[in-house]
């Protein structure tokens, strides 16, 4: 027998030995698949095998090889083109991933490839094609429910929410259960001031918004309805610290529902929250829970008390410590006007990314005579750190440990600038003039086109990516604090 008719022989048998292994041992199949490929280099199928499992593994090089003597040997495979494409992508060579799909595509029209194909266009910045792909992909198949979905994505990204939210209503009609559509349709309601509605769909939220797992109380949840006199009431934290700020204001109403109150926060907040609340029982997240009649997470309580755009309660200070002790004397004896500025959140937050600025970006602001300026930028980065030093900034930040601290130092001032941060929120709360920059739009609470916050009357808001420059920043952020010094 030659070398050929051996070959012929011992392939086959190996192919069938790494299928049956992959499903016992990945590790032994993969030496299997090896030495078929070693063999066999004009087998599609072996060379499949092994891209899928390169694929699995995100080496994505290894994988883009492989798939591609796939796609030599059997042009007609159009999920070999269609992976290929995806490694491509992952690897940020979208125009290659673009070539790809459409060539995936061209074989065999299916859903996932123009989806695919729309945000590799979205990724190159070509907004038209996206759109164009979205539209073909929804007429084509109208009852994939990620296509009205992503296109749902895309109206929301341009601020035209009511194309938005029919969107993601039809990805509903596609899929009752769909959570991210859920949450999406109740986040673009909420944009739009639809609040009985837009409150009621984000019951959603849980085991779907990364910060909002599912946690088991062992006792009824309270969503507005008439409780037995004498009730107790746990309202638990969930989400950032902002979400907590801002909530904070329907305690009062809360009060008149019950006659026990217990409020779980995180534990940066307890100081603050105990000195100004303390007719109400706080407790930490991640201690022992004390046991009441009903619970209701704290974003839950717009919808039990069903507040519309036009009945947030409270349009004032809600937050206050009775005498806090002076922050630095310093900032005291100084007689000018006290501006603290915020230009960058927690990094923990990938969200924060997208809302910070940069130091340079504000550096001038630091410049301008007449003003004290405060850092409200906890934990500085070393290389902002270096970028401030010849500035007047004053840094006061190591001295704060919890919220408690930032209240006090906020109290000093008398304009606060901000990204929409944390700190956006307790300013808002202490009823402090604030200037919350929003370098991006696509947070519920500040809405599309409004200049004052329907949450804080005190705040303004300036929209920075509708600037027509970046230069702009620095003088629009003056002309806002001199309207309201004057």
């Amino acid at each position: 027998m030659n070398a050929i008719e051996q070959r012929d022989e011992v392939v086959p048998a190996l192919r069938d030995l790494a299928r049956r292994l992959i499903h016992e041992s990945e590790n032994d199949s993969m030496a299997v698949l090896r030495a078929i490929a070693l063999l066999s280099e004009d087998c599609a199928d072996v060379h499949k095998q092994l891209a899928e499992h390169y694929y699995r593994a995100a080496n994505w090089i290894r994988a883009i090889a492989h798939f591609e003597k796939c796609c030599a040997l059997d042009q007609s495979d159009y999920i070999a083109l269609f992976y290929q494409a995806n490694c491509l992508k992952n690897l940020g060579r979208h125009t290659q991933a673009i070539e790809i799909y459409l060539r995936s595509i061209a074989v065999h029209e299916y859903p996932e490839g123009l989806m695919n194909l729309s945000a590799a266009y979205a990724d190159l910045g070509d907004r038209e094609l996206e759109l164009q792909v979205l539209t073909h992909l929804t007429s084509s198949f109208p009852q994939y429910t990620l296509g009205h979905y992503n296109l749902g994505i895309y109206w929301y990204g341009k601020k035209d929410l009511k194309k938005s939210i029919s969107c993601y209503k039809q990805a509903l009609e596609c899929d009752t259960d769909h959570g991210p559509s859920k949450v999406a349709l109740a986040l673009a309601l909420l944009m739009d001031k639809q609040y009985l509605e837009g409150f009621l769909q984000y019951e959603s939220r849980w085991g779907v918004i990364p910060n909002c797992p599912i946690r088991e109380f062992n006792r009824p949840s309270w969503y507005g309805q008439v409780v037995p006199q004498g009730s107790s009431l746990l309202v638990t934290v969930e989400q950032g610290f902002g979400d907590t700020f801002q909530l904070l204001r329907y305690l009062p109403c809360v009060l008149s529902k019950f006659s026990k109150l217990y409020l779980e926060v995180q534990p940066q907040m307890q100081r603050l929250v105990s000195a100004s609340y303390p007719h109400i029982e706080v407790v930490v997240n991640g201690g022992e829970l004390p046991q009441t009649d009903f619970y209701c997470p704290i974003m839950s309580l717009p919808r039990a008390f069903e507040t519309t755009y036009q009945t947030i309660p409270v349009q004032g200070k809600y937050l206050e410590i009775p005498n806090p002790m002076p922050f630095s004397a310093h900032l005291d004896c100084d007689p000018r006007k006290k501006i603290g500025v915020c230009w960058r959140g927690g990094m923990h937050d990938l969200r924060m990314a997208h809302r910070s600025l940069s130091a340079k970006s504000i550096k001038s602001l630091f410049e301008v005579d007449g003003y004290v300026w405060v850092s409200l930028v906890k934990d500085l980065p070393d290389d902002e750190r270096a970028e401030l030093k010849a500035t007047k900034v004053i840094d006061l930040t190591a001295e704060l440990t919890d919220f408690y601290d930032t209240y006090r130092l906020i109290s000093a001032l008398d304009v606060v600038i901000t990204v929409d941060t944390a700190v956006a929120h307790l300013a808002g709360a202490m009823g402090k003039p604030t200037i919350v920059i929003l370098n991006e739009g696509y947070d519920w609470r500040w809405h599309v086109d409004d200049d004052i916050s329907a949450w804080y009357p005190g705040t303004r808001l300036l929209r920075a990516y509708k600037l027509d420059n970046p230069d702009a920043l620095v003088p629009e952020l003056l002309t806002q604090v001199k309207k309201i010094l004057d």
